[in-house]
């Protein structure tokens, strides 16, 4: 299967960005329908994984236009993956002020407590108002 191709921000939409970072496409597209139905502009990414680099630009380049344009980002990607868990601690290192929203498994109570300070999270498997609600609270601030 070919990789995905870049992706981008959608023309002319209005609300504000929305970055979902999550690498099944079923959730994604579940997330950013959610997100677009309560007026959201959205742009996906896949992860590192579903890149030709295998890598995340924002960890190996230092940017990534998707994550330094967002109000906020929702990271679905693997908490247990620790290349995902790199791509957390390079947004709160270059973008501090981005509000995110991280998806974590039950399983990983308490175990990644210094990761996940100051970012809103939602257990797996996220509900609509779950995720609404960890939004609110994520872009109150």
């Amino acid at each position: 299967m070919p990789p995905n191709p870049i992706p981008r921000w959608p023309e002319n939409a209005g609300g504000p960005r929305a970055l979902v970072e999550c690498e099944d496409a079923v959730v994604q597209d579940g997330l950013a329908r959610v997100l677009r139905e309560s007026g959201y502009a959205v742009a996906t990414c896949g992860g590192p994984q579903t890149r030709a680099s295998h890598t995340c630009p924002l960890v190996t380049e230092g940017h990534c236009g998707l994550v330094e344009d967002a109000d906020v980002v929702v990271h679905a990607l693997d908490a247990a993956d620790a290349d995902d868990r790199t791509i957390l601690y390079a947004i709160r290192e270059r973008v501090p002020e981005t509000p995110v929203v991280v998806e974590v498994p039950l399983s990983a109570t308490g175990r990644d407590d210094a990761l996940l300070a100051g970012y809103e999270t939602v257990r797996y498997p996220v509900t609509r108002q779950a995720l609404l609600d960890a939004l609110e609270a994520a872009t109150r601030g």
